[in-house]
């Protein structure tokens, strides 16, 4: 070390310290083989990627029982196309007919799967929509390679499954291991090792510990860490499906129009007569209530929900109090821009006005105070996902969060008014004539029963009026808190 040092390249420092670490995990070894009894309070770290996946390889290699792992849709080794690590998998199944041991790979998710879907597509979106051709090529490559993975080693005979709800459970791993949500992989290794790999969040192997009976409470740790697996996996589904929609919502986001400028003039000024008399029908309908509730001139807070191109706060607001306030949301930038330009054009200086990005799906609200008058209209709410209603409660998806987040920000005396598509008009796809055809089959098949919209409604506190019908295209729903 001290002629390499003398040499002047500077590389003494970093082999010292490799040379510690590896005399370190040799050191824990050899102590467990003279005692047989744990010698360790850490375990045997390996902090780069090429000797984490050795460690990770020999492992495996060695299995006769159980192989049990935690991964995630980022990591690193299932994003690329690592022979050396697929190879190793599928010598491991081979040996299955042999072994009859158990192999269970669990991929987890940190929302439930509509909504990861809703959001890759959105990520998707904006790569495209910002004309980032080398991003969208790595994120195409990137679940082309998962799904390559994963179909060969479900086609050899491993249990590939899919969860969420993870963070839910990390409080009943031993605080020791220092396990991090999000960015850590578990493997478990029969009864003899379990590992804890680092990286999953940026999709790099960064490091391994391993867990062995060389190891202070090994057998307590790994009980912990198998349960906390076994309760993941009682609530998880094959990840077949989910992979098929990932492939699809790849090719819908490949070929859809975007929204761009020339798409909000067209829905501002060219709609096609029937849209446009729907959109008449629809706004008179409002203000036909906001009228007959003597609600007229008396809102002092207004908030609408995917405003587009803000025609409702500025059709609405004479609706509104001079000293009032008007807020608009919308989760895409180009709206966002379109409608501050418009209302800038048309209210000139008007200091009600506030429009803002923001999507409605998030738990994050777009204002702390309250609102007593609330608007997602031209069928807004049909974009957000939804999942089966199973169970007492409704599920926890988009909806049902856009739902809850009116209800939040709905004044005691608030009313708040929607429309969504009516099932005739989604079987007969008669929705905006400017949706692609992809958009008016996606939204035909994301429909929702008038029942169990009402249900949802009344989950979340919310007293809904009979809809309204329009066109026998649109039902207009009326929302408000129940009368004491």
């Amino acid at each position: 070390m001290k002629r390499i040092h003398e040499s002047g390249f500077g590389f003494a420092e970093a082999l010292q310290a490799a040379q510690q670490s590896l005399d370190k995990n040799k050191n824990v070894l050899r102590d467990y083989l003279e005692s047989k009894g744990p010698g360790s309070e850490e375990p045997i770290l390996f902090d780069s990627e090429s000797l984490a996946i050795l460690a990770y390889k020999g492992a495996i290699e060695a299995v006769r029982e159980r192989y049990w792992t935690t991964t995630f849709l980022s990591s690193g080794f299932w994003c690329s196309l690592n022979e050396s690590v697929l190879g190793a998998n599928l010598r491991l199944l081979a040996d299955r007919e042999r072994t009859g041991a158990s192999v269970r790979r669990l991929f987890l998710l940190p929302v439930p799967p509509v909504e990861e879907l809703q959001r890759l597509q959105d990520e998707r979106m904006l790569l495209r929509k910002q004309q980032d051709v080398e991003g969208l090529a790595r994120f195409d490559q990137k679940f082309a390679n998962l799904a390559e993975n994963v179909h060969e080693l479900i086609r050899h005979g491993c249990d590939i499954r899919i969860a969420h709800g993870a963070e839910q459970l990390h409080p009943s791993l031993p605080e020791e291991l220092a396990f991090e949500p999000g960015d850590t992989e578990i493997a478990i290794y029969d009864n003899w090792r379990f590992d804890l790999f680092q990286g999953g969040r940026s999709g790099t192997i960064e490091s391994v510990c391993g867990y062995t009976p060389a190891t202070a409470r090994f057998e307590q740790n790994r009980d912990r860490v198998v349960e906390y697996f076994e309760r993941l996996w009682a609530k998880s589904q094959p990840i077949g499906e989910f992979l098929e929609r990932i492939r699809k919502l790849i090719e819908y986001s490949s070929t859809r129009i975007e929204y761009d400028t020339s798409w909000l003039v067209r829905y501002d000024h060219a709609l096609p007569r029937e849209d446009e008399a729907l959109k008449v029908a629809e706004f008179s309908s409002v203000q036909v209530e906001l009228t007959r509730l003597v609600r007229w001139g008396k809102v002092r807070r207004f908030l609408d929900v995917g405003t587009c191109t803000a025609r409702y706060p500025l059709a609405l607001r004479e609706a509104v109090r001079a000293d009032g306030d008007i807020m608009a949301v919308d989760n895409d930038m180009d709206c966002v821009r379109f409608s501050q330009e418009k209302v800038q054009r048309e209210s000139g200086n008007d200091a009600r006005f506030k429009i803002k990005c923001h999507d409605f799906r998030s738990t994050e609200l777009p204002s702390e105070r309250k609102f007593d008058l609330i608007t997602c209209m031209m069928g807004t709410l049909s974009h957000f996902e939804h999942a089966p209603w199973e169970g007492h409660r409704p599920p926890e998806d988009a909806l049902q969060r856009a739902i809850e987040n009116f209800a939040r920000l709905l004044d005691e005396d608030g009313v708040l008014f929607f429309t969504v598509w009516t099932e005739k008009a989604c079987q007969e796809l008669r929705l905006l004539g400017i949706y692609t055809d992809e958009d008016r089959q996606r939204l035909a098949r994301t429909s929702i029963t008038r029942q169990e919209l009402q249900r949802r409604l009344e989950a979340a506190g919310l007293r809904v009026s009979a809809p309204l019908l329009l066109q026998d295209r649109m039902d207009l729903y009326r929302c408000e808190w129940p009368r004491p």
